[in-house]
């Protein structure tokens, strides 16, 4: 099975994360450990500075860092003997590993530098992986961050593995190096004088996924456990960016159709918490009303997998999948006191919980 193989000397790639990966997101590291078993990749993490792809030295317009930084990437790749240094998904690590890094160091690498886009362009190419685009047949589109594509060329990678792996990806208009960017790159998401331009950005963003045809699919739980003055998006961005985040209101009022999810097993599977995230957003402006937050997981979602012929709503000759639970959701509520009583699926009871006393 897939592992994360360390200081695996003379593999022929090194991986580099962004440090929020294996911190904050488990899931996206393991993700990338399944892929490089499937595609029977001889890769390695490095133990030193050399896993991390950050570089702050390029934010501090601190040449001299930003080189000393890099010079962490290169030792690591000389200490392992690897071939390959593959940049995983971070905007800005990428540009300084890839473009800028022989700058600072005035001399060129004597290893090959690549995106972990451009090594999944490979493996579907190589057939070192095979994908279903059956298996994902709901709209998407596709971001051009302008790091990697306007700002570092990475164009077409990431639109051949999408189209192996989806069945209705859609391109924005305009797109690639055209693209609008989304307004938090370049520094402008740390700077809250860049606030107003932030938000105007951001919505030709959300107009151009509208017209796209494609879906948000949100994970409101993360408003609820990091949001607020205290919470972890304001200790890490600041209170001014973070009333920015989980706009669930500002894309409903811009006509853009919401879903939610969960981001298990980061966060709970839980529906009446994510609901009750919707309706307790820590920025008012940004709050959903009851009905407007059961919806997104019941209407809105059967829409998304296109059955709002069949399943969300409890109608005559709709398919009678439901939860019955022990509150009213459109009442006041915490989501902690919310008992399941019964599941009914396709009209037959799956569940009851027998330590319910009604």
């Amino acid at each position: 099975g897939a592992s994360l193989p360390l200081d695996k000397q003379g593999a022929k790639i090194l991986f580099t994360v962004n440090p929020r990966e294996p911190k904050f997101f488990p899931l996206s590291l393991q993700a990338s450990a399944k892929v490089f078993w499937a595609a029977n990749e001889d890769w390695t993490l490095a133990s030193d500075g050399g896993w991390d792809l950050t570089n702050y030295g390029l934010f501090n317009c601190n040449d001299k860092e930003a080189g000393i930084i890099t010079s962490r990437l290169v030792d690591a790749m000389r200490r392992l003997r690897c071939e390959t240094l593959v940049v995983g998904e971070c905007g800005h690590g990428y540009g300084a590993a890839r473009w800028e890094g022989p700058e600072w160091l005035q001399k060129s690498y004597p290893f090959e530098v690549k995106s972990i886009l451009e090594l999944m362009d490979d493996y579907v190419r190589e057939g070192r992986i095979r994908l279903d685009p059956s298996k994902n047949p709901l709209p998407c589109t596709l971001h051009d961050p302008c790091n990697l594509v306007r700002h570092g060329g990475i164009c077409e990678a990431q639109r051949r593995v999408l189209r192996k792996a989806a069945d209705a990806f859609t391109e924005m208009t305009p797109n690639r190096e055209e693209n609008f960017c989304c307004g938090g790159g370049g520094g402008q998401l740390a700077m809250a004088r860049y606030k107003q331009r932030r938000l105007q950005s951001g919505s030709v963003k959300a107009d151009q996924i509208k017209a796209s045809g494609a879906v948000p699919v949100m994970q409101p739980a993360f408003d609820l456990l990091w949001g607020g003055d205290t919470g972890f998006y304001a200790l890490r961005l600041g209170s001014a960016r973070a009333s920015l985040m989980n706009r669930f209101a500002g894309f409903e009022a811009r006509g853009v159709r919401v879903t939610g999810s969960s981001d298990w097993y980061v966060t709970p599977m839980n529906a009446a918490m994510s609901i009750y995230a919707c309706i307790h957003h820590h920025n008012p402006s940004e709050r959903l009303t009851p009905q407007q937050a059961i919806g997104i997981y019941t209407q809105n979602a059967a829409w998304l997998s296109h059955d709002e012929q069949r399943l969300g709503k409890l109608e005559h000759g709709f398919q009678a999948d439901l939860s019955v639970l022990d509150t009213d959701l459109t009442a006041p509520f915490h989501y902690r006191d919310v008992q399941v009583k019964y599941i009914v699926k396709k009209g037959k009871q799956v569940y009851a919980n027998t330590s319910h006393s009604s």
